[in-house]
């Protein structure tokens, strides 16, 4: 990210020199259309002549002469709190090194608000917050395009809410003490491009880098990074979309991956991938979520790839790599999973630990499982498939082979269905066991070495929802 700070040139923008240059030959005639490109210079700004030495008695000035259809150039370090309403079509653009810093002493919560405001373009600027810890960038009720900037050292980075949209691209949002970025009560952000930005965004080294809240919606396209936070993202009744494209997003290095709660959904299209978290990679309690095309991988997240609980589902139909994690590769506890497509789930589980393995499934849950031609669960450190406390499992085209305690144990009042063809076997302990108070039904074909005293060998199957 070391030029997420250089001269951006877009809308017809010019570089900095020929800026000034342009500007000072508008402003020789005084009344034309193009009189609205101003300057600003700052403390520390490159010597020269600017049209104002403050952003916010620039922006004040503006309005008195138009609410629209404003470009202003930033230099130096600004230390001033703004506030952007009721303005349409306005361009603010920094210079090499050019900064928005918090002031001292007390004033409003943001650094910058725009309120009501649509058509606002922020290009390489810092946002640098201070001792008050505030919010950098405010947006209510307004559209704001962010592009090639830095925001830093804040309580949090950007707070969009409202009827907002919001694009943030090729930007650096760093070292919130909440939240890196935070939309709430039916705003949208679009996080990176679904084309190749020629940055990537990153969100980094914050308490939590990315929250969607309250009917709010958060996508995140392009080659985006979210990694080395407390929690990398979370959805607390919004959604969020990773989405498209042959990037692939990341979120890794964080505490905990991604973290969903009730009325929350996660939907995921394209490449992602959940790596390296310390103690958790995904995280469904009581929300909802849907991946599909392209590949995922989800690895080394320590003790659970994805967990789903409270009620929460997993809908997981891609060519998706789960594996190397303590516990579980995916983890059910009162929740229900359908996993088809070419999914493998591998090496996941400590030997001797318990409700440990590919699949755990416990207390009530649900797991439909197809892994697809190339699929499987194998060489897990404990069952491949584990049913138990109440729970039930459908398998149908899965091959679970090579786990080092049995493919599928159903236990504790659980059961499980197979529909032809699967291949279960090769597995250390016995392929299908079923314990004395569970039980089995449906079609063997396939299975290896079994032991299920009540396995019910169905002639037809049974009618009823889920099954067809």
């Amino acid at each position: 990210m070391s030029d997420v700070n250089s001269p951006h040139i877009r809308r017809g923008f010019a570089p900095c020199a020929a800026a000034v240059a342009l500007v000072t030959a508008l402003f020789a005639c005084p009344g034309t259309a193009a009189a609205n490109w101003v300057t600003v210079g700052c403390t520390g700004a490159p010597a020269g002549t600017y049209d104002y030495t403050s952003l916010a008695d620039a922006i004040a000035s503006l309005k008195a002469i138009s609410h629209r259809d404003h470009h202003v150039l930033v230099s130096g370090t600004c230390a001033e709190f703004i506030v952007l309403d009721l303005m349409e079509n306005i361009t603010i653009a920094g210079t090499s090194g050019a900064v928005l810093a918090e002031p001292s002493g007390s004033a409003p919560p943001s650094v910058f608000a725009t309120i009501g405001a649509s058509g606002i373009a922020i290009e390489s600027l810092t946002f640098r917050g201070g001792d008050g810890r505030r919010t950098l960038l405010n947006v209510y009720d307004s559209n704001v395009e962010i592009r090639n900037c830095v925001f830093e050292n804040s309580s949090e980075g950007i707070f969009v809410h409202g009827n907002s949209n919001v694009f943030i691209r090729s930007s650096l949002i760093q070292d919130a003490d909440w939240y890196g970025v935070r939309v709430d009560d039916n705003a949208i952000v679009n996080i990176g491009d679904v084309e190749n930005d020629l940055v990537p965004t990153v969100i980094r080294r914050n308490s939590m880098g990315l929250i969607a809240r309250n009917d709010s919606v958060a996508n995140i396209h392009g080659a985006t990074s979210i990694r080395e936070n407390g929690t990398g993202v979370s959805g607390q009744g919004g959604t969020v979309a990773f989405c498209c494209g042959f990037d692939e997003r990341k979120v890794t290095e964080n505490v905990r991956g991604l973290d969903f709660l009730a009325g929350s959904k996660l939907i995921v299209e394209g490449p992602l991938r959940v790596e390296d978290n310390r103690y958790l990679g995904i995280s469904l309690a009581g929300a909802s979520a849907r991946f599909w095309g392209g590949e995922q991988t989800i690895r080394n997240n320590g003790t659970v790839g994805i967990a789903v609980s409270h009620g929460g589902s997993l809908h997981l139909s891609s060519e998706a790599v789960i594996e190397n994690h303590t516990q579980a590769g995916i983890s059910l506890v009162g929740g229900a999973a359908s996993v088809t497509g070419n999914v493998s789930i591998r090496n996941n589980g400590t030997l001797g630990r318990a409700l440990n393995g590919g699949i755990v499934a416990t207390s009530g849950s649900g797991v439909s499982l197809n892994t697809g031609t190339t699929g499987s669960v194998t060489g897990n450190a404990g069952p491949g498939l584990l049913v138990t406390h109440n729970s039930t499992a459908r398998l149908q085209g899965a091959t679970v082979s090579g786990n080092q305690e049995e493919g599928v144990r159903v236990a504790a009042l659980s059961s499980v269905l197979l529909l032809a063809p699967n291949t279960i076997t090769g597995n250390a302990g016995f392929d299908l066991a079923c314990m004395p108070n569970s039980y089995g039904s449906g079609n063997s074909a396939g299975v290896g070495r079994m032991f299920c005293p009540t396995f019910d060998r169905l002639l037809s199957l049974p009618a009823g929802p889920g099954l067809d």
